[in-house]
């Protein structure tokens, strides 16, 4: 019996699309929907415990059958052909007799089942129909039948073990030996007569027991060379492709090169095994040569690994989807992507041998008319996501190019960027390393003081010669506007940047500000040639809420009407309660949290919505004018409200 912590087979059956498909890919199509059922039937027998690793498992129960199928097979063919080469005589008639009576028993076991069951395994096996065949002539979903079928294939097994024990499950694989002569790769005896070709079906369907029995779904594989029962593991070492060049044409069109050979993707890391244990992956690196790739960021949703001296990782899998892609890359060589589905069709466990060196796109930049754009930034736009909590995000190309991950002590801090961040020389050439050349990347590129920017169309990696051509300007000629309290009063001496977003992630932000200026006696500023493009208009001051302006390309930025709270001061002190609270915060007159500043240190400041109050009494506040109430906590629970009205030049004393 199964814990009610093991998967239900309910939750299973979702992942019938995908399991057809992989089982496809291992054994094709005359023998998918066998390898499926037989997956099934495992599923039942023993579900997995995590509902989060379910395809993993499945994909590799899947893999481990078809390699003991083709084992089996492959054993059973060579002791064929080796007894017809002693004896050409066929079987005594006893033991012909013996299997006959096997058969008969399979046969009476299966038209004991109840229905559905029954229907669903006598159409299935006697009538050969697909499911999909079963699912039309009934008028029920394909998922109904896959489930009929294989809680029919359950109660065979169960009403085997329980007449038989192992005894009859020998007796029923020695009686479907004559479906895998040699020359016949069916598992369903496509060579017997037809009328007993359902006999010979679930026969085989129930010994499914015996493959179960003796594969390692829940522990390890044989070792390679261990034994009778080890399988070869391949050979994957493979040719990496001479590197694929490209040349484009002064208006930026890459031109098809001359005899373009396809490539073979030889950054698709080419797994050996999958092992899942304790909730981890494992596995191990390898350089192109074999050796282990010391060092090695091994990257899975947000887990992070580096390779050990012998090339070894693991990777928490708790909290990533299924889909997401194990990512290993070292310095100076091609990253390697893999789904981990894929990984665990292969087997147990994972190794990642890295392609060869890691391939350059080399260009220039230039204007709409072929002038060479100098001094411009320029980066990886797209890559293979790696380096998650990094910041600025980095992408496993930039890990091959030589960037580092060291994470900076200052919280503040930004860690060092990416060697692919760079500015265009002066003929506008650039260079972006740690490429694959199994793949298209897009490049961005931006003026620091203009904040014109530009993403380039797809480009290979390994294309030599690019020319990335800017598009035609387009500019507004005046941005101009007006800042003014929500009285109507000007503001003047307000600093305002015009500021472009240069890389957001994980809630973190970086800028790029370009004209900047403050507002006049009229709280008037004005800004000329700014590019049509997403901005933002910043304003901040030390009398006024800073605020982000959301200025969108299609925006003219005419006349704009910016509305700014104003910043008064106030603090707080108590002598009758001073025990009663410990906090407080701020809120307007519909009870919105205000964001409160108070110095902390000269020149330093500390913002946020809870004001620590010692002693019973707060240092100066920096809050915004529409305050209306200061709600005081012990704790966290609410101990008294008091009404508050601010004076834009004065400091107002809260007490209680």
């Amino acid at each position: 019996m199964h814990s009610s912590a093991t998967v239900d087979v309910e939750s299973l059956l979702r992942y019938q699309p995908w399991l057809r498909r992989l089982t496809l890919d291992l054994v094709g199509p005359q023998h998918a929907e066998d390898l499926e059922q037989q997956t099934w039937l495992a599923a039942l027998e023993r579900p997995p415990k995590s509902a989060a690793a379910a395809r993993v498992w499945l994909a590799t129960v899947a893999r481990n059958l078809s390699v003991r199928l083709r084992l089996r097979d492959s054993r059973r063919r060579r002791r064929e052909l080796a007894a017809a080469g002693d004896s050409n005589t066929e079987d005594p008639v006893d033991r012909i007799v013996e299997r006959i009576e096997v058969q008969r028993g399979a046969a009476a076991a299966v038209t004991r089942l109840e229905e559905p069951f029954r229907t669903a395994i006598l159409w299935r096996y006697y009538e050969g129909m697909s499911n999909a065949q079963i699912a039309e002539r009934l008028g029920v979903p394909e998922s109904t039948v896959r489930s009929r079928v294989m809680r029919g294939l359950a109660r065979l097994r169960a009403g085997f073990e329980r007449d038989g024990g192992r005894d009859w499950r020998s007796a029923l694989a020695a009686a479907c030996l004559p479906t895998w002569r040699a020359g016949s790769t069916a598992t369903l005896g496509l060579a017997m007569s037809a009328k007993l070709a359902w006999i010979g079906a679930a026969i085989v369907v129930a010994s499914a027991t015996l493959w179960m029995a003796a594969s390692p779904w829940f522990g390890p594989a044989p070792a390679p060379g261990s034994g009778a029962g080890a399988v070869p593991v391949a050979q994957l070492v493979e040719e990496t492709p001479a590197p694929r060049v490209q040349h484009a044409g002064p208006d930026g069109v890459v031109e098809p090169p001359i005899e373009r050979a396809p490539v073979e993707a030889p950054t698709e890391a080419e797994p050996d095994r999958l092992e899942v244990i304790e909730d981890e992956l494992r596995g191990n690196v390898l350089l192109p040569d074999g050796r282990p790739a010391v060092g090695a960021l091994v990257q899975y949703g947000r887990h992070q690994s580096h390779a050990d001296a012998a090339g070894a990782f693991a990777v928490p899998i708790a909290g990533v989807d299924e889909d997401a892609a194990i990512v290993a890359v070292a310095a100076a060589f091609e990253p390697a992507s893999i789904a981990r589905a894929q990984a665990a069709s292969r087997g147990l466990p994972l190794t990642i041998r890295l392609a060869g060196e890691a391939a350059t796109i080399e260009g220039r930049l230039v204007d709409a008319h072929g002038l060479p754009m100098s001094g411009w930034k320029l980066e990886l736009n797209t890559g293979t996501e790696a380096a998650w909590d990094h910041f600025p995000p980095m992408f496993a190309e930039d890990v091959a190019a030589g960037a580092t991950l060291d994470v900076p002590r200052h919280p503040n801090a930004q860690a060092p960027p990416s060697p692919n961040l760079q500015r265009t020389g002066p003929n506008g050439e650039f260079t972006l390393r740690g490429l694959r050349r199994d793949r298209d990347y897009r490049i961005r590129t931006w003026n620091d003081v203009t904040l014109d920017t530009a993403i380039s169309p797809p480009v290979r990696g390994g294309t030599l010669g690019y020319v990335f051509a800017l598009p035609v300007r387009d500019a507004r000629e005046r941005v101009f506007g007006r800042v003014r309290t929500r009285f109507g009063t000007p503001l003047e001496g307000v600093r305002v940047r015009l500021t472009m977003r240069v890389h957001q992630h994980n809630g973190s932000t970086s800028y790029n500000t370009g004209q900047r200026m403050d507002t006049g006696a009229d709280g008037e500023f004005e800004f000329r040639d700014v590019p049509r493009t997403d901005l933002l208009i910043r304003f901040t001051g030390s009398e006024v809420e800073s605020l982000y302006y959301e200025f969108e390309a299609q925006a003219d930025g005419r006349n704009l009407d910016i509305e700014l709270t104003s910043v008064c001061t106030m603090r707080f002190e108590t002598t009758e309660h001073a025990g009663a609270c410990d906090q407080l915060r701020v809120l307007d007159a519909v009870g919105n949290e205000l964001r409160v500043s108070r110095r902390i240190a000269p020149g330093r400041t500390s913002g946020g919505r809870e004001v620590p109050i010692t002693g019973g009494r707060t240092e100066v506040l920096a809050v915004p004018d529409d305050a209306a109430w200061v709600v005081l906590y012990d704790g966290d629970v609410e101990a008294h409200r008091l009404p508050v009205r601010l004076q834009p030049d004065d400091t107002v004393v809260v007490r209680w």
